[in-house]
């Protein structure tokens, strides 16, 4: 298995998250990547979840509505190989 994909569909829905303490605890019981998505809306939704361990983030709809940002937030700061848009290819 390459990774484990979690989506906090609480955050997906609603905006805010209230699964994060679950998704953290997850990781870091888990032996292998883990991807997560759902409720991801900004910088620090990514901040944090990639400060959680999770190795990959995964991005929807703020990549359809602004790619520009996702793009910058893949090349100057996390890296392209931690950065996932919706449909589930490198950004």
């Amino acid at each position: 298995m390459k990774h484990l994909h979690l989506v906090d569909l609480d955050a997906a829905k609603d905006g805010a998250s209230a699964q994060r303490e679950l998704i953290r605890d997850l990781i870091y019981r888990f032996h292998g990547g883990v991807q997560v998505g759902g409720g991801v809306r900004n910088e620090s939704d990514i901040e944090l979840l990639l400060r959680n361990c999770a190795s990959r983030v995964v991005i929807g709809s703020v990549a359809v509505k602004d790619p520009e940002r996702v793009s910058r937030c893949g090349e100057c700061r996390y890296g392209f190989d931690r950065i996932c848009h919706r449909a589930g290819r490198q950004t």
